[in-house]
């Protein structure tokens, strides 16, 4: 792996491969998260109306599902909105829990939170 990295990097430096190219090559050089490292582990979503604060919905997925979803949706879209799906996938491997997201969407009139425990 450490050689790998230093090949990409040192392309990244002659010029050979853009910043973002080796981005990818990095990412895709990265070992896959295995499904039971996050067994026992569940995302929430809570939605709220953002004005009268009543819960709209609350759903919570084991992440091995969300792991699977984000492997099959990884094919086609590596990145969604500018989010690095297996980069998050691997945070919340290596620990990460809480809030992961906080969002107001004031058109709509929600507040959207999402939870790894």
């Amino acid at each position: 792996m450490e050689a790998e990295r230093s090949q990409v990097l040192k392309m990244i430096e002659l010029g050979q491969i853009s910043a973002e190219d080796g981005v990818r090559l990095l990412e895709a050089s990265m070992p896959p998260t295995r499904l039971t490292d996050l067994a026992g582990r569940w995302l929430r979503i809570n939605v709220t109306d953002l004005y009268s604060r009543r819960s709209v919905a609350n759903v919570n997925l084991p992440l091995t599902w969300v792991a699977l979803g984000l492997r099959i949706g990884g094919r086609f879209q590596p990145e969604l909105h500018g989010v690095n799906l297996h980069a998050l996938l691997e945070e919340i491997k290596r620990g990460a829990s809480g809030r992961i997201l906080d969002v107001e969407a004031v058109e709509d009139g929600k507040h959207i939170e999402i939870f790894v425990d």
